[in-house]
């Protein structure tokens, strides 16, 4: 016979036990090759995203708080190759909700003015027919920052648009600049219908190259004038003003520095009155500046009209005193007042004939009357008298008085500039400034982009992670029929060796009937990887979307993922088979048969092993509560719980070794089918071990303690598309926001956040900038959110203040390991102007909280990185339990202009914890197929060894014992082991748990409780049912 013919009669002979070697390598396969192209495909569509966000861009122009003349676009250097947009960020009431939209003023034919296209997400969030119309709400800042005194109380304006339908992703419809793989709510409408709404007619904020252009060259392109500075003729010399009222301190400097000097520095002001010799005039217009006429103003001295003198009766060297508002946040109105010596009385005619004493202040420069002004400052509108409006017909907005620009420079400076105009007796030397001084900046998104979606979640690694159980589980059920078939086989090698066989040549028959079967597993493993990759992408679009917050996942099929994870997957069988093959053939006829440790070698391991455990148990119980302290965990207790079981069999081998009974007779079958035992304990314990671990794990609300940390106490969490300016723990901020008939009691916590990447669970790609949150952190001390970890005292007041030019942040704990992978103590670095670099330092952690997707840093020390960030578009609300629900309508209400959308914190919290939970359940999934498999592991060792069994057991009968006794012996020594398999698997779960055991709720546990009985009862029938068959099957039917 040719040893071709021999290796075909031993597959067909040995075809049983190579059916389920090769249904386990199948097994194995599909999950390795099958985890290495979900993770390729998720990075593949996560990359695509970046093309269909970016399209060709490679330069982004951008403003903060300011805009670009639309002319630039003519310069040869953008021309042809960039495209301007309006983007502002608005929203759409539909369905009792008000859906965030990012809106795009674009300049393309297709989209026309009173029509608008939308991207899918947008249309699967809005759900409108083609053709149906839209009310679109957009905040109405203008020009003029909306966090300045001197704006209109309106903040919003509408639209009304005929949806036109669709703007494929290919067409450009995701378009987007934020490093997140969720579709963004794209509308795209006319930029000049837009321009026009927003009173920006001619102006950009963003403009999209699709070249490489670095800041020189852009340079070379821009003037001041493009950002909205004009140069004015001033007598002989020249006045330099701004389209956005305000001018910014760099510029300012900038001109100090070119002429050696302060030009003379102007700041036009509305104050609230003019007192002197016992009279009043309220609410004039005022002008700070250095010098007027010749005359070089100090601080403490003014220079009075003609008309005012009159009304006040005061003359030259008298006293007056000006009295105004000035905020320092969200508005908060403080009346100041200053008294000033009369230098000179000048006449009003001098005041007129300088038209550029005053600035134009929209909603009161541009009026018929006084009592027409529509400002958000507090005007009492029954003060103006005729006499006031007829100066106001005859004067305008002529200051009524001039005083010394340093008695107010500190006072009546913003974020946004420290001057409305600056006069030169020459011409202004504009050649040192530059764009970032106007906040034009130039970022690079692509390469950042790619990086991120490159360099997210790896979710190869993570099925990886949560199939490791199913992987190591049908390694396992592999063994189990080999070492059986190894078993068997010991004869028939014996035979081969005394026929002049070399045991290297035995070897190599055997390989060469393994081979042909492992490759056609491997083939088709290959083929099931790819339908399980198709499934596990549907699903995360799907019912798994709550990890993804998106869908339209690509399947990929690369040779190099293929290729990587067949060597992978062949190199873990091979290598398991051959030291299967060598051990059979190493231990010969005794393989079977050796003791292996002794009872007290084993008894010893097992204590060292429970020593072991119960101190890394106890360090991750107060100290670490991680996944990798829940993986340790779980494996040292299985490992413990598996020498124990060693021990068990060998002290039960040797104490019983000369007596006859049917205790003696399990524990010696167990003993002599250990190798198997082995295998059945480990598969379906970790399976138990895999399902109940989840179970634990998930994440609920039972523990009110727990809710507490992560809300802080507060009950409802907001977020604005428009900014609040006003303070809602204010009377007068809440009649300003219709909040009056907010509980008296509540408190309000309004933050300030700068908005950059999203750095929560939510976001699958690699975060370098998370936002960042200002809060009073003094406030926060006596709410419930706590410090976990920290570089020094967990103490509110440590992070007020900054030390080593570092900025101590707070980072909720999910944030700073998953999303930003880095550790307590790490800094991050914000490029806040090109001149100006801010590092924050992470130096507190968190418990798992509603700012999650946020760094968390005093609101004064945020206020000086970014100061232009002077509303709050989040805040959170701390009512009684029973005033949620009213007070959760009464802020969805009185703030719907301001596009507000109210949640409750727990239901924030829920939100992120469904991505974890949804984790868990794909881990549970996973792991219950690992449970499967444990479970097909148990049947195929109990029928094979009852199989394997015959002649024993009628040898059993042979010697008298019971048909009823021959049942109770096999069926207490088929359930010993998976029993112990079970409970096992519980206890590791318990113990891998940790503190989160304290903290799972009655449900789970009931559910849990259910489970264990359901498996120990299944076990107790399904061995029992198939004991019987056998021995019915051997012995017969008949009664003996």
């Amino acid at each position: 016979m040719s040893e071709w013919r021999l290796t075909y009669r031993n597959l067909v002979y040995y075809a049983r036990y190579y059916r389920l070697i090769a249904l386990a390598t199948v097994i194995a396969v599909a999950v390795i090759v099958g985890s290495l192209m979900v993770g390729d495909s998720v990075r593949t569509t996560l990359v695509n995203r970046v093309t269909e966000r970016l399209g060709d861009t490679e330069t982004v122009i951008a403003t903060s708080y300011s805009f670009l003349e639309d002319t630039i676009l003519d310069h040869p250097l953008l021309r042809g190759n960039s495209r301007g947009v309006l983007f502002v960020e608005g929203f759409i009431p539909a369905n009792g909700r008000l859906v965030p939209v990012s809106v795009w003023g674009v300049d393309d034919p297709v989209v026309q003015e009173g029509h608008a296209l939308m991207n899918e997400a947008l249309d699967r969030e809005l759900s409108v027919s083609q053709g149906n119309e839209l009310v679109l709400r957009l905040p109405s800042s203008g020009l003029v920052p909306s966090g300045s005194l001197f704006v209109t109380k309106n903040y919003t304006v509408s639209a009304r648009l005929m949806n036109d339908g669709l703007l494929s992703s290919g067409e450009g419809g995701n378009l987007s600049l934020q490093n997140d793989q969720s579709l963004p709510l794209n509308l795209f409408v006319s930029r000049s219908e837009l321009a026009r709404l927003l009173d920006l007619e001619g102006k950009v904020n963003v403009i999209l190259s699709n070249r490489m252009i670095d800041e020189a060259t852009f340079a070379t392109a821009w003037t001041p004038a493009c950002s909205g500075l004009r140069l004015l003729p001033d007598g002989a010399g020249e006045a330099l003003v701004s389209d956005q009222l305000f001018i910014p301190e760099q510029v300012v400097k900038a001109s100090q520095q070119a002429s050696g000097s302060f030009p003379n520095r102007q700041f036009s002001y509305l104050v609230n009155s003019i007192e002197g010799n016992g009279q009043a005039i309220p609410y004039s217009f005022a002008t700070a500046l250095d010098s007027f006429a010749g005359r070089r103003l100090q601080a403490g001295e003014a220079l009075l009209s003609d008309y005012s003198a009159r009304r006040l009766g005061l003359s030259e060297g008298d006293s007056l005193s000006i009295s105004y508002f000035v905020s320092s946040d969200l508005k908060i109105l403080r009346e100041e007042k200053q008294r000033y010596v009369i230098r000179a009385i000048l006449p009003i005619e001098s005041f007129v004939a300088d038209t550029l004493l005053t600035a134009d202040f929209p909603g009161l420069s541009d009026v018929d009357r006084c009592t027409d002004w529509d400002s958000d400052l507090p005007i009492d509108m029954e003060r103006i008298t005729d006499e006031d409006e007829a100066y106001w017909n005859r004067y305008r907005a002529t200051p009524k008085v001039l005083i010394g620009y340093e008695s107010v420079s500190e006072r009546w400076r913003n974020a946004y500039g420290s001057a409305t105009a600056l006069r030169s007796s020459t011409s202004f030397d504009l050649g040192k400034l530059t764009p970032s001084m106007l906040g034009v900046n130039l970022f690079y998104p692509r390469e950042s982009s790619l990086y991120s979606a490159v360099n997210g979640v790896d979710f190869g690694e993570l099925f990886l992670a949560l199939g490791f159980f199913i992987i190591v589980s049908a390694l396992l059920l592999m063994l189990a029929p080999l070492s059986e078939m190894f078993y068997k086989r010991q004869s028939e090698w014996r035979l081969m060796e005394a026929l002049g066989f070399s045991p290297k040549r035995v070897k190599g028959l055997l390989w060469r009937e393994m081979t042909p079967i492992m490759l056609l597993a491997l083939l088709v493993g290959v083929l099931v990887a790819i339908v399980y990759t198709g499934v596990v992408l549907m699903l995360l679009g799907g019912a798994w979307s709550g990890v993804t917050r998106t869908w339209g996942f690509h399947l990929v099929v690369r040779n190099e993922v293929l290729w990587s994870g067949l060597g992978a997957s062949a190199l873990l069988v091979g290598v398991s088979s051959f030291f299967m093959i060598r051990s059979a053939f190493r231990a010969g006829n005794q393989s079977f048969g050796r003791q292996g440790l002794s009872s007290r070698g084993w008894c010893r391991l097992s204590v060292s092993m429970t020593i072991l455990l119960l101190a890394f148990w106890g360090v991750a119980w107060f100290y670490l509560g991680s996944i990798s302290s829940f993986i340790v965990s779980g494996i040292c207790s299985l490992v413990t719980a598996y020498c124990w079981g060693n021990y068990l069999l060998a002290s039960h081998r040797q104490e019983n070794d000369s007596s006859l009974c049917s205790s003696t007779l399990i524990w010696a079958s167990l003993f002599a089918r250990r190798k198997e035992v082995r295998i059945s304990f480990l598969t379906l314990a970790m399976g138990v071990f895999t399902v109940f671990s989840v179970g634990l794990n998930r994440q609920g609300f039972g523990d009110m303690s727990r809710l507490g940390s992560g809300t802080g106490g507060f009950s409802l969490w907001g977020e604005t598309q428009v900014p609040l300016y006003y303070s809602m723990m204010t009377d007068e901020g809440r009649e300003r926001l219709s909040l009056s008939d907010l509980p008296k009691e509540a408190w309000v916590l309004q933050c300030l956040r700068y908005k950059a990447e999203e750095a929560s669970c939510l976001n699958l790609n690699k975060v370098t900038q998370p936002s960042v949150v200002g809060v009073d952190l003094a406030a926060l001390d006596s709410s419930d959110f706590r410090i976990k970890r920290s570089l020094s005292d967990k103490d509110w007041k440590g992070f007020q203040t900054m030390s080593d030019d570092l900025y101590p942040a707070l980072v909720d704990e999910t944030v700073l390991i998953w999303n930003l992978g880095m550790a307590l103590g790490d800094t991050l670095t914000y490029q806040v102007s090109p001149d100006r670099t801010v590092r924050v330092l992470l130096a507190g952690v968190l418990e798992n909280s509603v700012f999650q997707g946020h760094i968390v840093i005093d609101k004064h020390l945020f206020q000086s990185i970014w100061p232009q960030v002077t509303g709050s578009d989040l805040f959170l609300v701390k009512v009684k339990d029973e005033e949620m629900a009213e007070t959760k309508q009464l802020l969805s209400q009185a703030l719907s202009e301001y596009g507000v959308r109210v949640t409750s914190t727990a239901d924030r919290l829920a939100q992120f914890y469904e991505v974890t939970d949804t984790y868990l359940t794909i881990f549970m999934i996973l792991g219950s197929l690992g449970l499967l498999v444990g479970l097909f592991c148990l049947v195929v060792t109990v029928r094979k060894g009852l199989l394997a069994r015959q002649e024993e057991i009628r040898l059993y009968s042979t010697l008298g014992f019971q048909r009823e006794q021959i049942r109770e012996t096999l069926v207490r020594e088929n359930r010993l082991v998976p029993y112990y398999a079970i409970g096992t698997g519980v206890v590791c779960a318990l113990i891998g748990t940790g503190q989160n055991v304290l903290h799972v709720g009655w449900p789970i546990w009931l559910m849990l409780v259910g489970a264990v009985i359901l498996f120990i009862g299944s076990v107790w029938y399904w061995v029992d049912r198939v004991t019987v068959k056998e021995i019915n099957r051997v012995l017969g039917r008949t009664s003996r």
